[in-house]
């Protein structure tokens, strides 16, 4: 023989070729050139393009009298390469290998292709579910960042914004801005006498009642530990005062378990005067939350303007 058959020569989905003993490439058909890759020629080198059987062993079978249909993996360098099936003779020295791709082989690649596939765009839609949740965390953090955690009331940051807010509206229109600044009585009693877990029960019992005992366009805010304050905008110091010695009354009636006794706060009240910042409005607060402490606490003490 003294070459690929005419019949073969053009096909591409039939694998033919002609290698000499020592691994050159001695005639090949289209579809044995389209697997060698882009400059494949004949002369070439291709023993090593033979993988399972290699080409030695591929040579020795071709010398049996019937070599029967084989699978045979082929492929260059590193690449995953095909697995064909096929038979292989001998003309004179020289081996012809003629085969066709194995068409399990060719689903299972599909197969696997469109499980790629199919993982690909679900790593897609994951990314594109993991991004909304990232935007809606971040949304979420913009709006807790204002927010104490314990009691769910303003926190400081909050708190020290909406001051600045209406303070520039005092400043503009005289409209007057009172804060009430409330401690908790003998705190560090309960938590010693009770435990912390009792001490963060009476925190949030105090801020749900100061909140339940707020207006609408009042704020509540945390401020650490048992402090609270509460920003009145639109009051008056003597409304202001009022609204603390409400506040101290009402909270006497509140019994929190394990606590045997009622819990007690002392309010200090300040209002603002137009070159007030935030913190002289609640030093002077502070200052008169001190008087009342001093002076037997559950009480409050208003705290006039300089």
């Amino acid at each position: 023989m003294s070459g690929i058959p005419p019949l073969l020569r053009g096909m591409d989905a039939v694998v033919a070729a002609l290698v000499a003993p020592d691994g050159r490439l001695l005639d090949a058909n289209a579809g044995f050139l389209r697997l060698l890759g882009a400059g494949a020629s004949v002369g070439a080198p291709v023993a090593a393009f033979f993988r399972n059987p290699t080409f030695i062993q591929l040579h020795t079978r071709a010398a049996e009298a019937a070599s029967p249909p084989m699978p045979l993996q082929v492929g260059s360098g590193t690449a995953v390469g095909w697995t064909l099936h096929g038979s292989i003779t001998r003309s004179g020295q020289d081996v012809l290998l003629v085969a066709e791709h194995d068409v399990l082989s060719l689903e299972r690649l599909a197969e696997e292709a469109l499980r790629l596939n199919e993982q690909l765009a679900e790593a897609q839609r994951t990314l594109h579910r993991q991004n909304r949740q990232l935007q809606s965390s971040e949304q979420s953090f913009r709006e807790l960042s204002g927010t104490d955690v314990l009691t769910g009331l303003a926190n400081r940051r909050r708190l020290d914004e909406q001051l600045e807010h209406h303070l520039d509206r005092h400043r503009r229109y005289a409209d007057p801005l009172s804060v009430i600044a409330v401690d908790i009585d003998n705190f560090k009693q309960v938590n010693d006498t009770y435990g912390h877990a009792a001490g963060e029960e009476v925190i949030r019992r105090v801020g749900l009642a100061l909140a339940a005992g707020a207006r609408e366009c009042d704020l509540v805010a945390r401020i650490g530990g048992e402090e609270f304050v509460v920003m009145l905008p639109s009051t008056s110091l003597e409304a202001a005062f009022t609204a603390a010695e409400r506040l101290v009354h009402s909270l006497r009636d509140m019994i929190v378990a394990p606590l045997e006794e009622a819990v007690t706060v002392s309010c200090g009240v300040s209002t603002c005067t137009g070159g007030d910042t935030p913190e002289l409005l609640l030093h002077r607060a502070d200052a008169a939350l001190y008087v009342a402490k001093r002076g037997g606490r559950d009480r409050a003490v208003s705290q006039p303007a300089p």
